[in-house]
């Protein structure tokens, strides 16, 4: 058992060192090229600034501007295995998130969990890991989740510790993480209404008010990119005639959104249905104990309501952050879902180990240490695979690079890459053919940049 353990944490870290070796297949795509042209010529400030009154409220967001810097200073290599990190260390972060709010019962949460926690994290979300990691200029998608995860550690730590040390540096924090997107955000918020609803304040006022300065900070933050000039001019681009305000829509919308965010999670969900058909029996001994049922003794609305809250807050967390697409649903898309996916993943978590606490250790332990065993060999053996598939589709570009980059002021002929090289991790939207408004851009963006007209040929 000893061993199993020891080859176990060896292959956690072999799984980590793969999931960073994935960033070496870095190159640029989409709307990379016209981002980086726009920084050359109007520099990293104006840029933003420009953004933020001509498309986009979130041009003046911190991600915003570290997106500008890392794109105009460092390699795409670079911007790829910082983007990566920062999606690491959030997932990282999940144990100090449960540490936060375990009551002094740790349950094992250690760095060797917390590693745990990325893998599974990043193993989640790989159907989306190409618009939130693997792209130059979505990867700000990546920032923006750590520096959420940091301040949802901040916030819990604070509902134990003196609130007057560091206050006014927090507040400050909350500014800048509510003005980073509204589907980060509002999901914030909620976390703090449900901390409200859920916690005695009548014992310590102080927090009380605290945690009311919080969410009026949050609004602030959500204010500054909410009424940006820009999200109108966006608007009007996306050809969004009107807001459908009726109810049965925004209900509607809400199950569909919840549905199809839901359905990125499916690598996940194969991985807890295997996990729970192994464990069966032993979630079985445990009955229903963990799902607090036997605390709810009177069936009082609000003893059930505060229940309800508490078990479950994770999960509606995650909900929430749908709740600015309910409108425009057409506005969300793959990495739009990364918040989703993360507070779900932290709410599945939170589960298992609210089971697991109830079993007997000795027993499961083997089971464990064989099913991580079993997962670490496969999710390293995966990569494998994706890093190899992805080398092939990194030198098909890096030739089309190459080529224009020597053809300056000059017309070439181009041909299309093989859209079947493109995978989960690694995609490359590639020139439209036939040419349409729709995608015509592409081309466009890549002429300006390498200074050349292209023809393209299949």
């Amino acid at each position: 058992m000893v061993e199993l353990k020891k080859i176990n944490k060896i292959i956690i870290v072999l799984c980590i060192i793969s999931i960073l070796i994935l960033s070496f297949n870095a190159f640029y795509k989409t709307d990379d090229y016209g981002f980086m042209l726009n920084i050359s010529e109007l520099g990293i400030i104006r840029n933003c600034i420009g953004g933020y009154f001509s498309w986009d409220g979130r041009f003046l967001s911190l991600g915003a501007f570290v997106q500008c810097f890392i794109l105009h200073f460092f390699s795409i290599k670079f911007v790829f295995l910082f983007w990566t990190l920062c999606f690491l260390f959030s997932g990282f972060l999940i144990q100090n998130i449960l540490k936060s709010e375990s009551n002094g019962s740790n349950f094992g949460l250690n760095s060797f969990t917390g590693l745990l926690f990325a893998i599974l994290l990043w193993f989640a979300s790989m159907p989306i890991l190409n618009e939130v990691v693997f792209w130059a200029v979505g990867g700000v998608y990546a920032f923006d989740l750590l520096i959420g995860a940091i301040w949802v550690v901040l916030f819990l730590n604070f509902q134990k510790s003196n609130i007057n040390n560091y206050r006014y540096l927090f507040f400050v924090f909350t500014v800048i993480t509510g003005g980073l997107t509204q589907n980060l955000t509002i999901p914030l918020i909620v976390l703090v209404l449900i901390t409200l609803s859920t916690s005695k304040h009548k014992e310590n006022k102080q927090l009380f008010y605290f945690n009311v300065l919080v969410v009026l900070f949050l609004f602030l933050g959500l204010s500054i990119i909410q009424f940006a000039p820009g999200n109108l001019v966006r608007i009007k681009a996306l050809n969004v005639k009107s807001f459908d305000f009726a109810i049965f829509e925004l209900i509607k919308n809400m199950f569909i959104l919840i549905f199809v965010h839901s359905k990125r999670l499916y690598f996940f969900i194969i991985l807890l249905i295997f996990v729970g058909l192994v464990f069966l029996k032993d979630f079985f001994s445990v009955g229903v104990d963990f799902l607090k049922v036997k605390r709810i003794r009177n069936w009082q609305f609000k003893e059930v309501l505060f229940t309800f809250l508490s078990f479950f807050k994770w999960a509606i967390i995650g909900v929430s952050s749908i709740l600015p697409f309910i409108f425009i649903p057409s506005m969300t898309s793959f990495r739009t879902s990364i918040f989703f996916v993360f507070f779900m993943i932290l709410f599945f978590i939170d589960i298992i180990i609210r089971v697991f606490k109830r079993l007997i250790i000795e027993k499961i332990n083997f089971k464990y240490n064989f099913i991580l065993l079993l997962f670490g060999l496969s999710f390293f053996l995966l990569n494998a695979s994706y890093f190899k598939r992805g080398l092939v589709l990194k030198n098909e570009i890096d030739k089309r690079v190459v080529f224009l980059e020597n053809s300056k002021g000059k017309k070439v002929k181009v041909k299309l890459i093989d859209p079947k090289l493109s995978n989960n991790i690694y995609y490359f939207s590639d020139y439209g053919y036939p040419e349409t408004p729709e995608n015509i851009w592409i081309k466009k963006n890549q002429e300006m940049y390498f200074n050349v007209k292209i023809n393209v040929v299949r």
